[in-house]
């Protein structure tokens, strides 16, 4: 366990006290009397003592609520920890301690830096399903709304299984106020597989933003007209199952939108002499 700098005034014994005393619920009243003392430099401890003071009020302001208020600024203060593993648990430990949008918003971001910032696929995973549980909460829905672009910067990351659990995300929380941004990101993410070599992953990515951009426009029809020319070109695509549904969702609004038919044909007469498979 590392020993505070800038000035604080924990050493290691005291560390390895508040661990014993955060192990006994007797010793919880000595432990918050002791954090007291020095709550304001928390932010120059080392990670794992950062750490046990996350578990410590965690369970103290969950068995005596009324200690909330006391401890709630600490848990703040520890999303800017240097520490992946402590800015995690502090914003798993924030979100059960305050349903408050501005709370869930910190905890949001907090989740989604951790995500871009990860080096590891399977941890940005887990922590992608800390998202997605915060979305499942009905009166999280709307501020994770307002996060749509942010968490769309997770694709940035080239593993297959994150990217596609971000546009599901992304899709859920599509609302009118925010699919135009969403469309815009997404017809850029799939003009950008043109310009990467040819990788099993770049055709299956493709696939996904098809089908994500396909959804949209389902759902909000004042996007087709965006949506259907960038589409199109990659009915000519070497990739058999990208042009395929490319080739479903022009079906689909050719018996949809009527007014877009003739965008349609336009489209299709301009790309059907580079169509390459006869399926």
């Amino acid at each position: 366990m590392g020993k505070g700098g800038g000035g604080s005034c924990v050493t290691l014994v005291e560390g390895s006290v508040l661990c014993c005393l955060l192990c006994d619920p007797g010793g919880w009243d000595r432990a918050l009397d002791y954090l007291s003392t020095c709550i304001d430099q928390v932010h120059t401890f080392g990670d794992i003592l950062q750490l046990v003071i996350v578990e410590l009020i965690y369970k103290v302001c969950h068995a005596n609520p009324s200690e909330r208020a006391r401890f709630i600024r600490c848990i703040y203060n520890l999303l800017q920890s240097s520490s992946p593993a402590v800015k995690y648990e502090a914003a798993g430990t924030l979100v059960t301690l305050s349903s408050a949008p501005t709370a869930i918003k910190a905890a949001a971001q907090c989740y989604i830096d951790l995500i871009i910032k990860e080096s590891d696929n399977n941890v940005k995973l887990i922590v992608l399903d800390r998202l997605i549980e915060l979305k499942d909460h009905p009166s999280h829905e709307r501020v994770l709304q307002d996060l749509v672009m942010d968490i769309l910067r997770v694709l940035g990351t080239p593993d297959l299984e994150v990217r596609k659990k971000t546009l599901q995300l992304a899709l859920d929380l599509v609302s009118s106020r925010n699919v135009e941004e969403l469309v815009v990101v997404l017809k850029k993410e799939v003009i950008k597989t043109n310009n990467v070599t040819e990788h099993e992953d770049t055709d299956k990515y493709r696939q996904l933003l098809v089908r994500t951009l396909h959804s949209c426009s389902v759902r909000f029809p004042d996007m087709a007209a965006n949506v259907i020319p960038v589409l199109m070109e990659f009915l000519s695509d070497s990739n058999e199952a990208a042009a395929a549904d490319v080739l479903e969702f022009v079906r689909e609004a050719v018996q949809r939108f009527d007014n877009l038919r003739p965008l349609i044909v336009e489209k299709m007469l301009e790309v059907f002499h580079a169509v390459k498979s006869v399926k």
